[in-house]
């Protein structure tokens, strides 16, 4: 429930943590059913893992309104997350189910992977296969349901919260079932908890709590209540913050007979200076612009990406986390700096990080990054990852540099120089986590991989630079037109400067953005106006669709290299397509 039910109120945990166990009761209950395909037993299954329950649970738990007719509403919308879930459930259950099946006696197992194997006649690993395909396509389908579902006025502020809430039993769901001894038979419960279940929680307390901060003067330096570190109520010190780990101390009563000497000892600059033992300052100022930006919804792109590619290269599980990390790590990075340097106010539908914590705090944070992943790639097998992560963020600034550079002086690069900027910019971290990859795997050569990652990034900055100017999402996420009010040189404007017959006129539109600092939405549908009639907005939108139909030769070419099929590929093709 921790992880599936996050805002739920603390006053209510309990309840609904208690009325859950019945949902396990009623699972462990073996149903005997007829052979059914996996389209058919959907509906069923949906139904069976108690969705009507888990919708009562989370409005309960969350205080959330939820009207009669909304109710069908928000069941219709939330069909591909249960779906998810269930398959999930499936995915996990099946050896302990099969196991149950087996000791009563019974025909069959009510599972998907049963039905998969029984349907097409395959292995249970071929079976799990297909149904984490499909859990993919279904988590697919209901990330795009909740962006929709937060733009649209129809909905009440309820529906929108309940809509964004069960994305995240989604995940809990699948964290808890990969760690769960109900599943897994050789995970076993920790000591606290065992001890608690024999003798019960009175006799086993809390031994950490919050360390709050002593008297002290009121010019004591703010860092030290930073310092105060906030540690888990069930016993552990947060497992997330290394120096909380080192320094979260069980209550001791002699600390308050130690006040007074450490008081004076904190004004003494001689005592101090001669310490070796000084605690290190925490990373709290310096991460929390970081992690602001993480904590946004993503479309997970370079995620799928990285699964998609590593179909074909089988890199390690443990290199495959380090690249998955140090990716997300640099994508942030240029996030935060990208919204600075272009004056973005909104990321992702919320205020950029720059807009919150400032501008100097937001490059300190971003730059740290770096360090970050370096420090992380030194756990790669290869020493060449460090080169070629060298070399890629090279080719990264450099774009950037190009980009910026034009948007200052206003000079209208050529559709080659234009390219040669995304191939730098928007390409590099594609190729970064193609050739890292390729370096982890120690068997690909990484000229097979290099021209799907080449149209890969193209094919994803155009399409921002399209969407930017057309879609409704795009306008809800970063403001109508956000890219006008950057003055960038996307392909769009860059197709209408050279074919408008009105060049002079639009150039005058640009030259006062740059004055204002900004286009008023009087000056955005005029060059919007121009654009059309330029046939730039069609030019590019065909242009996508001859990148995406190259996309696709190059999977299928790919395929054939590696002798297999790429659904997670494909898949990511599918999402992107305009």
């Amino acid at each position: 429930m921790a992880v599936s039910l996050l805002e739920c109120l603390p006053d209510r945990f309990e309840i609904v943590s208690y009325a859950n166990e019945f949902a396990f009761l009623q699972d462990d209950a073996t149903d005997i059913l007829s052979q059914h395909e996996v389209d058919e037993y959907l509906p069923y299954r949906s139904k069976n893992i108690g969705h009507m329950f888990w919708h009562a649970l989370v409005i309960f738990g969350c205080a959330i309104t939820i009207t009669e007719e909304e109710t069908s509403i928000c069941a219709e919308l939330v069909l591909p997350a249960v779906i998810a879930a269930s398959l999930t459930n499936d995915l996990f259950s099946y050896e302990k189910e099969y196991e149950a099946a087996q000791a009563a006696g019974l025909p069959i197992v009510v599972n998907a992977l049963w039905i998969l194997m029984g349907e097409h006649n395959i292995s249970l690993e071929d079976a799990k296969a297909r149904c984490r395909m499909r859990i993919k396509e279904e988590v697919v389908k209901y990330t795009c349901i909740v962006r929709e579902t937060m733009s649209r006025d129809d909905l009440s502020s309820d529906v929108k919260r309940y809509i964004e809430l069960m994305q995240y039993t989604i995940s809990g769901n699948v964290v808890w079932s990969m760690q769960c001894p109900r599943y897994h038979k050789n995970i076993q419960y920790n000591e606290r908890q065992i001890l608690r279940e024999k003798d019960g929680v009175a006799k086993h307390p809390i031994t950490y709590q919050y360390v709050g901060q002593n008297k002290r003067t009121s010019c004591r330096s703010e860092h030290t209540s930073i310092s105060s570190k906030k540690v888990r109520t069930n016993g552990y010190p947060n497992l997330s913050d290394k120096e909380t780990r080192q320094s979260a101390l069980p209550i001791d009563p002699t600390d308050s007979q130690r006040q007074s000497s450490d008081e004076d000892n904190d004004w003494n600059i001689l005592h101090l200076t001669r310490s070796t033992e000084l605690p290190k300052l925490g990373e709290a100022f310096v991460l929390e612009p970081f992690l602001y930006v993480s904590s946004l919804p993503s479309k997970g792109v370079r995620d799928m990406a990285i699964d998609g590619i590593n179909h074909w290269l089988g890199v390690s599980p443990e290199s495959t986390a380090v690249i998955r990390g140090v990716i997300k790590t640099i994508h942030n990075s240029s996030i935060m700096l990208d919204d600075l340097q272009d004056g973005s106010k909104l990321r992702r539908g919320s205020p950029s990080t720059h807009m919150i914590f400032g501008e100097a705090q937001t490059i300190n944070s971003a730059t740290f990054q770096y360090v970050q992943a370096i420090t992380e790639l030194r756990r790669l097998k290869n020493p060449l990852c460090l080169d070629i992560f060298i070399e890629e963020m090279h080719h990264l600034f450099v774009g950037q540099g190009f980009d910026l550079y034009w948007t200052n002086e206003m000079q209208c690069p050529s559709v080659v120089e234009y390219l040669q900027m995304v191939d730098g910019k928007t390409g590099g971290l594609f190729r970064l986590l193609a050739r890292l990859m390729t370096a982890e795997s120690l068997h690909v050569d990484q000229a097979v991989i290099d021209p799907l990652c080449r149209l890969l990034g193209r094919y994803f900055q155009i399409r921002d630079d399209y969407q930017n100017l057309v879609s409704e999402e795009y306008t809800t996420q970063k403001g109508f037109c956000e890219d006008l009010d950057e003055g960038k040189f996307s392909l769009p404007l860059i197709h209408a400067l050279a074919h408008t017959d009105k060049a002079l006129q639009l150039r005058g539109l640009l030259n006062q953005r740059r004055r204002n600092g900004q286009c008023t939405i009087e000056q955005k549908h005029l060059i919007l106006t121009h654009m059309r009639e330029a046939g730039s907005l069609r030019y590019v939108f065909r242009v996508l669709e001859a990148l995406h139909t190259e996309l696709e030769a190059e999977v299928g070419r790919l395929e054939s290299v590696f002798g297999k099929v790429n659904h997670e590929i494909r898949l990511m093709l599918a999402m992107l397509k305009v």
